[in-house]
């Protein structure tokens, strides 16, 4: 028998794609749309809601068909800066917004946009729902100065949040995902109080996206070992028949040897 035909014995090769769509994404395309949209989000295209599901479905993305709809309602390329500077008395969203009161805090949430926000109190408190909210800027910041009031807010995971300033009485307590690179999403935190802590919490438990970047990779290692499976059958596939052959002329020629002793 033939190495020809014990290599046509062997295992199929993989089809070759129907279309452009059907080829398997790479990491490099995956960390490329992770980065539009994150310029999406700060370019205030997209809310922190629309940007952390899109993100999710990035990361489980196995075709580059998968990927293409996450970026089909936004230009190729970003047309405007993140966040321009804004020189003393000009208007405009990056000034920033402002709440002043001596007793009372402020809660937002449902569709907003979100800039720089200032918030000073005697008694009250920062309840904040980012979900649907849309960031005028790659980072805002949220000022927060009271004697007693603490801050409270609700992200989506994929939102980085950088928490500065200090509490006489008040912990913090921060479960949010961590976000993949430092070009996401960032709200600042700056929060002032004799009391009152800070929490923090992603809107959806943090384990569904880190879950989903697990079975990613579960899947590639699993594609991984089931082609050295099959590489390796193969391989043995063809020694044996190798071994066989060789066995076969050699039983062969051993024949010949005694036909010869005898004749």
């Amino acid at each position: 028998m033939s190495d020809q035909d014990h290599e046509a014995d062997g295992p199929a090769r993989p089809a070759v794609p129907s279309s452009a769509s059907d080829i398997l994404a790479s990491d490099a395309e995956r960390e490329a749309v992770v980065a539009r949209l994150n310029a999406a989000c700060g370019e205030g295209r997209l809310t922190l809601e629309e940007f952390s599901e899109r993100l999710e479905r990035s990361y489980t993305a196995r075709t580059r068909g998968e990927l293409q709809p996450l970026l089909r309602d936004l230009p190729a390329e970003s047309s405007e800066p993140a966040s321009a500077p804004v020189r003393a008395g000009e208007q405009g969203e990056r000034r920033g917004e402002w709440h002043v009161t001596p007793i009372g805090g402020i809660s937002r949430r449902g569709p907003w946009r979100m800039r720089d926000l200032t918030a000073i109190t005697l008694i009250g408190g920062a309840d904040l729902d980012l979900r649907e909210a849309q960031f005028t800027a790659r980072e805002v910041t949220l000022t927060k100065v009271s004697l007693v009031g603490g801050v409270n807010l609700t992200v989506p995971p994929g939102v980085q949040v950088v928490i500065e300033g200090f509490s006489i009485l008040g912990g913090r307590r921060v479960e949010i995902d961590e976000v993949p690179d430092g070009d996401a999403p960032t709200l600042r935190v700056r929060a002032f109080s004799l009391i009152g802590g800070i929490n923090v919490r992603s809107s959806r438990p943090v384990e569904r996206l880190r879950a989903a970047r697990e079975a990613r990779r579960a899947g590639l290692d699993g594609a991984r070992a089931e082609r050295r499976a099959a590489f390796e059958e193969a391989r043995d596939q063809r020694r044996a028949g190798l071994d066989d052959a060789r066995a076969a002329r050699r039983a062969a020629r051993d024949e010949r040897r005694r036909g010869r002793r005898h004749g």
